[in-house]
Formats: structure tokens, sequence, C-alpha cells
């Protein structure tokens, strides 16, 4: 999808709009939580794409609406460090393995 949009969006879509009449109701300076804040990120807006591809006969062609979000990756210096334990994966199903054997339900 090469979208060009560019807009402020939570994890939950787009902000919610202030209304003229709530302005100023409410406690200020509410922190926000972390799938709240809003960022700049690019986004595609499906609305309207036609659903394709069923062979039933069907008058009118369906709808479906919706938003992707592009978030952006994580800067070129961020490393993860492997765990430990994910040498250990080998083993743990080993383990289980024997022990699904040894009670014969194979």
């Amino acid at each position: 999808l090469a979208s060009k949009r560019i807009g402020p969006r939570t994890l939950r879509g787009p902000a919610p709009k202030a209304k003229d009449d709530e302005e100023g109701q409410g406690p200020t300076g509410m922190n926000k939580l972390w799938f709240e804040v809003e960022r700049d990120v690019r986004y595609y807006d499906g609305m309207k794409t036609e659903l394709t591809g069923c062979s039933l006969p069907n008058p009118s062609t369906p709808l479906i609406y919706f938003e992707a979000y592009f978030y952006p990756d994580w800067p070129d210096g961020v490393t993860l460090d492997l765990k430990e334990s994910d040498e250990n994966n080998d083993k743990v199903w080993r383990d289980l393995e024997k022990e699904y054997n040894m009670r014969g339900l194979v």
C-alpha cells in the first residue's frame, strides 16, 4: 500500500474531537494511557473497499470500511538481546515429547 497520508493516530484510531459544548469540562491535565498517545503515522483509508471473490450471485457489491496504520519501526540502533531461555527451547520440547510418549498417548 503506497499510501502517502500521514496524520495523528493513537493505537485506537483517530483521536476523538473535542466538542464546543464540552470544552472546559472534565479534569485538566489528565494523563493519557500508553495506547492513547497520538503519533504522526502513515495510514491507509480503506473507505468503501469492495470485497471480491464470492461466487454467489449478489445484486450489490459488499463493502468494508477500515483504516490501516503503519507505525514507524524502531531506530536502527535498537537491538534485542537473546534470552538464555531461547537456547533451551529445544530441551523443553524434547522433555515434553518424552513425557507424552511415556504416558502411552501415541
